[in-house]
Formats: structure tokens, sequence, C-alpha cells
């Protein structure tokens, strides 16, 4: 198993989706100085919240954003099939912080839509 990056500071612990927390949530020595802290990191790293079948959208070359479905779920990847506008099947592999779930992206297009 990995040193965690969170072994020798006991202000802070590694949350399930492996983001690094704080553990009371804030750092009295930081707080005072106004620094961020350099432990602490809020980007997660495996991915638990996704689930196989589900809409996703990711980057792709100069295209854009490309739509697939999850068929896969690894320790640190997701695996992604999507068809290109040729009618080829594709997979990629790619981390959870590369991925955005469809629903939310809906959802914030219809509050851009609401709010105008």
């Amino acid at each position: 198993m990995a040193i965690s990056a969170t072994q020798n500071d006991p202000r802070h612990y590694t949350s399930r989706d492996g983001r690094i927390l704080p553990v009371g949530g804030t750092h009295p020595i930081n707080d005072a100085v106004g620094e961020l802290c350099s432990t602490c990191s809020f980007t997660p790293t495996r991915p638990v919240h996704f689930a196989i079948g589900q809409r996703v959208a990711m980057a792709y070359g100069r295209r854009g954003k490309v739509e697939g479905l999850v068929s896969k779920i690894g320790r640190r990847y997701v695996t992604i099939s999507w068809t290109s506008r040729s009618g080829k099947r594709h997979e990629s592999n790619r981390l959870p912080m590369e991925v955005t779930p469809i629903t939310l992206l809906r959802d914030a297009r219809a509050r851009v839509a609401v709010s105008a």
C-alpha cells in the first residue's frame, strides 16, 4: 500500500474518494497566518461516485467534450465507452477528475436558463 500524504500529519485524514481533508475542519496554525494548507487536497482521486452505465462527458482532442457510458470502474481509472462521428466504438481510461456526469451538466444548464 502506498504511503499516505497524511501519515505523519494528525490534522488530516484521507476520505474514501481520495481527498485529503482536515480533521476538525480548520487549521489553527494556517488560519492565523492566512495561508492555504499545503497538505489539503479537495480533488477526488478515486472513482467512487460513478456507476456502470452512467452517462458521462469527457474532454477529447479538439472536439471538445465527448459523451459516453461508464463501462468499467477500476481502483484509479474509469473506463468510458463512446462512439465517434464515423460510428466507431472507442474505450478511454480516464481519471475521475477528468470525467463529469451528464446530470451535473444538465442541472447547471437548467439553473442558468431559469435565472436568465
